[in-house]
């Protein structure tokens, strides 16, 4: 299978994941990507709106049908995560950090988030839907607070299809992997790259806050949090709330 075998190229689309959504149940095979200049109803995890003035950021969804079971899906976030960093590395030089389970950042920033969603059957899994949005040329005064955008960080123009087309690459790259290793990946390139490990932080979990160290993340795409009790729990879920600003070493 080949990731962007098929580009369907919009405008303006209320959300890319919608559309996905829809060309996923009508047959559409697996690889096609929706990449759209402006959304007007995107979203993102925990509810959340994705909004941003046309043509300022990647705006994609890509439908995927692995032929696993569904509770192998557990990594893919992180590997998602990863290859939008190395895309972003490749075209811009700029280093990330990628914050479980699958936001990149840049200084502590948000430049990128990743929602995924999947769609059951009764033999397993029907489809993957994963929506990617990345801040490329997004103005100060339309990004929310704790974001930003490459251009702002690089301070020059940045390619948006340069970086499309590395993206679509990486993904292909850790897509083939994840396959192949049955959903059994291996999580080293992402947890190199991984911020707040070893920190202290707050993790929203099930409409309450966990307060602990963050240990490691397991091979499962678990995040292993230290309470102060001593003991070591492993969530599947949740959204980390905080955590001290990342330094860069020597900096």
């Amino acid at each position: 299978m080949k990731i962007g075998h098929e580009v369907v190229r919009i405008g303006s689309v209320g959300s890319t994941m919608d559309e996905i959504d829809a060309r996923a149940q009508a047959g559409a095979v697996d690889g096609l990507v929706v990449l759209a200049d402006e959304q007007t109803a995107g979203r993102g995890r925990m509810g959340r709106e994705w909004i941003a003035p046309p043509g300022s950021s990647i705006l994609c969804s890509v439908l995927l049908r692995p032929d696993l079971t569904p509770d192998r899906l557990s990594t893919l976030p992180l590997l998602v995560g990863n290859a939008v960093a190395e895309a972003i590395v490749e075209v811009t030089g700029i280093e990330c950090l990628v914050k479980w389970p699958n936001d990149v950042l840049i200084d502590c920033a948000k430049v990128c988030g990743i929602l995924i969603q999947s769609r059951l059957k009764p033999s397993g899994i029907d489809f993957v839907n994963i929506g990617i949005g990345i801040n490329v040329s997004t103005p100060r005064n339309a990004l929310v607070e704790g974001a930003t955008s490459l251009e702002i960080l690089l301070g020059e123009p940045i390619s948006r299809e340069q970086l499309f087309v590395s993206l679509i690459a990486k993904l292909q790259t850790v897509y083939d992997e994840f396959i192949l290793t049955r959903g059994h990946p291996t999580l080293e390139r992402w947890r190199a790259r991984a911020a707040f490990i070893g920190e202290e932080i707050a993790i929203a979990y099930n409409g309450s806050e966990l307060i602990g160290r963050l240990v490691a993340v397991d091979d499962a795409g678990q995040l292993l949090l230290k309470l102060p009790s001593g003991e070591v729990v492993a969530l599947g879920g949740g959204e980390i709330q905080r955590g001290p600003r990342y330094v860069r070493p020597g900096s």
